[in-house]
């Protein structure tokens, strides 16, 4: 399903109205030109529409040091000195928080620090909610399939080292419809992680033009409680009256159930 800008943010003042948890992933596409069009325009498009939305969290991604003071966000970073290009956005207080470096990466990849931005989402009632946000190894072949599936590992070990609910989100560059990527999916579903837009039948592509679908929001129950995918939309860019693309990618937004593990999900018999 794909909402245009301005019907995700209608939508998202509906859904926020519950006791769920309403997450957006964005790969910002934070890089100067040449390398991307319009970077200082569209960090100031992408600062005014998050701050329409009533997401509990937004995660961004490729929001590198250059542009980091150019999105007008209070943004919850890593603060070491490496230029990960990960951010969390939450009206909710963020504890906790604290990033792992990947140990592997090549080609272009191997010039930043990428890695995996954790923190502990309060929430004003139900349990809190640890969120990920990471960005993989880009780029096709097995090579780089090889280095994402490290990468994977050692995301794995920390969500193992984790306990309660969790969400992973960000750009994970990986596409079922490519056979090195299959080794990762399968991982990734061991690991109790729940494709949440799949769930609920969005398989909408999130790189505009080949239908890839790199960015995700993936959901582990835990502590107790279950999260249960309710709605997913791949936001559209310039339909109904939405303004010009923020990225090269396309947000995607998901909307959580979260009830006690013994309970039916909300809305279920």
């Amino acid at each position: 399903m794909g909402l245009s800008i301005l019907g995700t943010a209608m939508w998202l003042a509906t859904a926020s109205a519950g006791d769920g948890l309403t997450v957006v992933s964005l790969n910002a596409w934070g890089l100067p030109a040449p390398l991307a069009p319009d970077r200082a325009a569209r960090m100031d498009l992408l600062g005014a529409w998050v701050g329409t939305l009533d997401a509990d969290l937004v995660g961004l991604q490729e929001l590198w040091d250059g542009a980091v003071p150019l999105v007008d966000l209070d943004l919850t970073l890593s603060r070491d000195g490496g230029d990960d290009g990960l951010a969390m956005v939450s009206g909710h207080r963020l504890e906790d928080v604290a990033v792992r470096r990947f140990h592997h990466a090549r080609s272009f990849d191997a010039l930043k620090r990428k890695g995996v931005l954790r923190a502990r989402l309060v929430r004003p009632s139900g349990p809190d909610v640890w969120v990920f946000v990471t960005h993989l190894q880009a780029g096709y072949g097995r090579a780089n399939a090889v280095v994402r599936e490290r990468q994977l590992g050692e995301l794995a070990a920390w969500l193992a080292e984790t306990p309660g609910p969790a969400v992973v989100l960000g750009d994970f560059n990986v596409d079922e419809r490519h056979p090195e990527d299959a080794a990762f999916l399968a991982t990734v579903a061991r690991m109790g992680l729940v494709d949440t837009a799949a769930a609920v039948g969005v398989t909408d592509g999130t790189y505009p033009g080949d239908g890839r679908r790199y960015d995700r929001v993936f959901a582990r129950d835990g502590g107790g409680w279950r999260l249960t995918a309710e709605h997913a939309s791949v936001v559209q860019y310039g339909v109904a009256g939405g303004p010009a693309r923020l990225s090269d990618h396309l947000p995607l937004v998901v909307r959580l159930a979260v009830d006690p593990a013994d309970e039916a999900p909300a809305g279920t018999q």
